[in-house]
């Protein structure tokens, strides 16, 4: 699976003109307004360009805004940029590896290496125990008590940890049945606490209760309607609609809370 998003993220960098649609992730601010990480451009869902990386930075971007301000994982660290296009960058996180999913949650940092978790703040680091060890983990999301999900991606399961970084449970494993994954790499939590995952290798999103408990999944392979080429990124809005960002397809889809199509862009 590891392979596979290499060479999405390659792939969709190839060719790019102006007016190209290459979204690896999608998140929302608490407005309910969309930003999409599209090639190597923040924009909105409406166009607006809110800021353009450096090309040393492109890779398998995460996105995320917390307290009006976007952080976008780069080669080694964490960037921080204004949602107003004139005030740019402001500042980064240094981190001494590839960060290859990271969340936010008021002033501490969760990030995933090839092989590690680690939260922090400014005033300390701290290793995330994993009993049973994480492999390229590509998306963390944490909900409104702490509690930290982590899409564990080459293990194809889902891992829970408290706010402290202790060890709750996981659930998964290699497969296309229900509750069963193929290299997820989006996860994201909604208000009510309700687990989404990008279920990529499978073309699907799968929805679990905080226990992990299976609900129910949507989407096949495919570009109509409903379906995913490689769903790679997503986030739940404060309205509970469910964007999708369905990489290979190059474009993001809209659903509601129960996986009801919505709306695209392309």
């Amino acid at each position: 699976m590891r392979i596979f998003v290499v060479f999405l993220a390659m792939s969709l960098l190839v060719g790019c003109g102006e007016g190209k649609f290459y979204p690896l992730d999608v998140t929302s601010d608490y407005r309910g307004n969309i930003y999409v990480m599209n090639e190597d451009t923040i924009k909105t869902l409406g166009g607006t360009a809110i800021q353009t990386l450096e090309h040393t930075e492109i890779g398998i971007h995460r996105i995320k805004i917390v307290d009006g301000y976007i952080y976008v994982n780069g080669e080694a660290w964490i960037n921080k940029f204004a949602l107003n296009p004139d005030e740019g960058w402001r500042g980064s996180f240094n981190l001494g590896f590839f960060p290859t999913g990271f969340a936010v949650k008021g002033d501490k940092f969760y990030v995933a290496g090839k092989d590690v978790l680690l939260m922090f703040d400014d005033e300390d680091v701290q290793t995330i125990e994993t009993p049973y060890g994480v492999n390229y983990p590509r998306d963390i999301d944490v909900d409104s008590d702490g509690n930290i999900y982590v899409a564990d991606t080459d293990n194809h399961r889902i891992q829970k940890f408290t706010p402290d970084g202790k060890f709750l449970m996981k659930w998964g494993i290699e497969g296309s049945d229900d509750g069963e994954f193929d290299g997820p790499c989006g996860i994201a939590i909604s208000l009510l606490g309700n687990v989404y995952v990008a279920d990529t290798g499978n073309h699907r999103i799968q929805k679990f209760t905080p226990d992990g408990k299976f609900l129910m999944k949507w989407g096949t392979e495919g570009n109509g309607r409903g379906e995913f080429h490689f769903s790679h990124g997503l986030d739940v809005d404060v309205f509970g609609r469910v964007y999708v960002a369905d990489a290979g397809n190059r474009r993001i889809q809209q659903f509601n809370s129960e996986g009801v199509f919505l709306k695209m862009w392309k």
